[in-house]
């Protein structure tokens, strides 16, 4: 997808518990007018019951119910929002469904929470979030599960943040960001993330800098530019637009550091670069494990291994 194309239908794994349901006010802040949210609930097999009722009602009347639930929560949606909600239920193994439904569908966006358990599936960041993640060709937005401000994303956000780590792969997520940045009238923090390891400490001062610090040193100006290159770009576009160098032990932290409850986070589902690296399993599974900030993974299937 590009910021051209813009986003169109946007899935929203719904699974019959609230928790699911926090993912709906982040997909509404996102669609613009003519695009459609579709509530898809995935039934998996053997499954009976709804909402903690009887284990055993027949599988016409949790269907029944499911529909009437749905429907009820997609004119809720519509009424208060404007933009169009569909619904829809397939059967399968929930991650494996979401894809089937997304590829036939032509969808463009996955919004899930990364916590939830419903009679009729789970929505858990270690499995179904994970696995729709390292497969979907197309971005997909996490939402950590809160227990305590389930309104918290009706908010409006205050900054799209962009972390890179300079490599060709972590830069694919400028275009969403900007995309994103424009239908939410957000600035654009693009961060340049420094992962250095504590190793350096165990470097005697009395020899000299160690060969990382050398390594951030000799890359400092090209840093720079391409950073400014970078809000070039988005400015060019329209967009408010600002870089900043974070840096710490673990690139996660670092990030979580800096963004706020009302930012989102843009980020390529995995990227490598000097000493800059992050890959989705440690930084961005840490992100939505603790951070307070939603985070949209943009893929980068079937591109070149990155640069040594």
């Amino acid at each position: 997808m590009s910021a051209e194309t813009g986003i169109q239908r946007i899935i929203v794994p719904i699974d019959t518990s609230v928790a699911s349901e926090q993912a709906l006010p982040l997909a509404v802040q996102i669609a613009a007018p003519g695009d459609t949210i579709v509530l898809l609930h995935v039934l998996v097999p053997h499954d009976g019951g709804f909402l903690g009722r009887n284990q055993y009602v027949p599988s016409d009347a949790y269907r029944a119910d499911l529909v009437a639930h749905l429907a009820a929560l997609a004119a809720r949606v519509s009424e208060s929002s404007g933009i169009n909600v569909e619904t829809a239920i397939v059967e399968g193994k929930p991650a494996e469904a979401i894809s089937a439904f997304q590829r036939s569908t032509a969808a463009t966006m996955i919004v899930m929470t990364t916590a939830g358990r419903g009679a009729a599936g789970r929505l858990r960041f270690g499995s179904v979030a994970d696995q729709v993640v390292r497969t979907s060709p197309i971005p997909v937005v996490l939402v950590r599960l809160r227990y305590d401000d389930h309104d918290a994303m009706a908010h409006p956000f205050e900054r799209v943040l962009v972390p890179l780590d300079g490599s060709g792969r972590a830069d694919r997520a400028l275009p969403m960001s900007a995309l994103l940045a424009s239908r939410l009238n957000t600035p654009i923090t693009v961060l340049n993330v420094m992962e250095v390891s504590d190793l350096t400490k165990f470097d005697d001062p009395e020899h000299g800098p160690s060969a990382i610090e050398e390594m951030i040193a000799r890359e400092d100006v090209e840093v720079r530019k391409r950073l400014d290159g970078a809000v070039s770009e988005l400015e060019s576009r329209g967009l408010t637009a600002s870089w900043k160098v974070i840096s710490g032990n673990w690139a996660a932290q670092v990030i979580e550091d800096e963004a706020g409850p009302h930012d989102l986070i843009v980020m390529a589902s995995h990227g490598r670069g000097g000493v800059r690296r992050w890959l989705f399993g440690s930084v961005a599974e840490g992100l939505v494990r603790s951070g307070r900030s939603p985070v949209v993974l943009v893929p980068s299937i079937n591109e070149a291994p990155p640069e040594s």
